[in-house]
């Protein structure tokens, strides 16, 4: 029970070891539901905007674990920074010229200098030639073709360090996983454009077997033949179409097909 300091009189809050009452008439009643209630509701308010503002400034508001197949330092909510991956990749990616007129991008699959590119870039009958930061290279052959697939192989015949783009280590796309489709239009630095896998596994005009993968990246005039890459930088497929009837649609051959093409050269099949 509590110990009184002094006699109460009607209207005195008093507390009790269990609840704080009202004395009416010389005896305690319990204080009114309505005014708990709205006590309570403050007092919560109040604790919960401290823990908003706390939560904010040290960055925990949201969890920042990575997510399964994540990019390296990326957040729930939030994409990949991809600029260090971009920078990393433009040494791979080439423009396609022939006719004195762009055609599309390319990429470095082996040291030896072989190249991957759509084949609807090349096949023109003018000589090709190849362009890195302001050098050219005109001495390209085209070595393969793979009408099903729309991609072919070039050879550059130079003695240059190339630097390449693995295209081993294949597999399958998971649907809404990030991607960049990076390209060469114009032969003075790489370009790129982010999204995600719409939809794998569609046949597109009768060509590639194996299915494209669809993608709302933009793939912009003379990016044609650049590679796609995952979150991590691997190449999962090859840019090759888009439809721009309403929202653009961006179409890519799984690199599978990419790496029969340089295999079967390769090996001599």
């Amino acid at each position: 029970m509590a110990r009184w300091v002094r006699a109460a009189k009607y209207g005195d809050w008093v507390m009790t070891r269990r609840r704080a009452v009202h004395v009416y008439s010389g005896h305690p009643s319990a204080e009114p539901d309505a005014m708990i209630d709205n006590r309570c509701s403050r007092v919560c308010f109040v604790l919960l905007m401290l823990f908003i503002l706390s939560a904010c400034d040290s960055g925990t508001l949201f969890d920042a674990r990575p997510q399964p197949g994540a990019a390296p330092g990326q957040r729930v909510g939030t994409g990949p920074d991809f600029a260090g991956l971009i920078d990393r990749l433009k040494p791979t990616v080439l423009n396609i010229r022939a006719g004195g007129v762009t055609r599309g991008s390319a990429f470095v699959v082996h040291r030896d200098g072989y190249l991957l590119t759509a084949l609807h870039v090349v096949n023109a009958q003018q000589a090709l030639e190849v362009t890195f930061d302001s050098t050219r290279f005109e001495e390209v052959v085209v070595v393969s073709r793979d009408e099903a697939s729309d991609l072919a192989l070039l050879k550059v015949n130079a003695g240059q360090d190339w630097q390449v783009l693995d295209i081993d280590a294949g597999r399958d796309v998971r649907l809404g996983e990030w991607l960049v489709v990076l390209g060469n239009p114009f032969g003075q630095g790489l370009t790129a454009s982010v999204g995600v896998v719409g939809s794998a596994g569609n046949a597109l005009g009768g060509m590639n077997e194996a299915g494209w993968i669809q993608t709302d990246a933009s793939v912009n005039p003379g990016n044609s033949g650049g590679p796609v890459v995952d979150s991590r930088g691997q190449v999962i497929g090859v840019a090759t179409a888009r439809i721009s009837l309403g929202p653009g649609v961006g179409f890519i051959v799984p690199i599978e097909s990419g790496r029969r093409l340089l295999n079967d050269v390769l090996t001599g099949q």
